[in-house]
């Protein structure tokens, strides 16, 4: 969960909407969805990413060319409201930026899907209700979680930042962020490699 991170925008937050798929850019990318959300797949989701991680930072640069810089972040992901919000504590250092965010996710019962909120130090409101309600939407297919934000630029164009937590273990997961059109192609933005810690 992220957010305006790379030259455009890097949004790493929240949400259930409907807009159109997305085309891979590669084998490794977040792609799309591949199953129906269930209201116990959240306890699922819980108890994978529970706990705290360090997090191995590759971010990509906007010019083809340009070497990758590699920085070190934190993640610590735990529970609250009688575990029924689940809260990811990130400290995200991406290329210039320095980012920290908190978000949550929960399972609406009334709408049947995943709910979120993201406050982050890179928003010039904190927390933005409104956006995540309207432009971002989460699935959890009990292997992958993959969170997807609509970007609206100032010249009227929309972009597309897609989030995925792929590869978990009890000890490790990998983190891809990208960004593009909805329809793609899309450009990596980093990529995370996540190691639980002893705290």
């Amino acid at each position: 969960m992220v957010r305006h991170l790379a030259g455009t925008a890097v949004v790493v937050s929240m949400l259930a909407l409907p807009f159109p798929d997305a085309r891979a850019a590669d084998a490794g990318s977040p792609g799309t969805s591949s199953a129906p959300t269930a209201a116990g797949g959240f306890k699922g989701l819980v108890a994978a990413l529970s706990g705290s991680w360090i997090l191995a930072i590759r971010s990509e640069p906007p010019q083809q060319g340009a070497s990758s810089t590699r920085s070190t972040g934190t993640a610590r992901w735990y529970t609250a409201a009688d575990s029924r919000v689940l809260l990811e504590d990130e400290h995200l250092p991406v290329s210039s930026m320095d980012v920290k965010l908190l978000g949550l996710i929960w399972w609406d019962e009334k709408s049947q899907t995943f709910s979120g909120l993201l406050c982050t130090n890179r928003s010039s409101r904190t927390c933005d209700p409104k956006a995540s309600l309207d432009d971002i939407r989460i699935h959890w297919d009990g292997r992958r979680l993959l969170i997807e934000e609509l970007e609206h630029q100032r010249d009227g164009s929309v972009l597309l930042f897609r989030e995925s937590y792929s590869e978990i273990t009890p000890k490790s997961y990998v983190q891809l962020g990208e960004i593009g059109p909805p329809a793609g192609p899309f450009r990596r933005l980093f990529t995370v490699q996540a190691t639980r810690s002893g705290d």
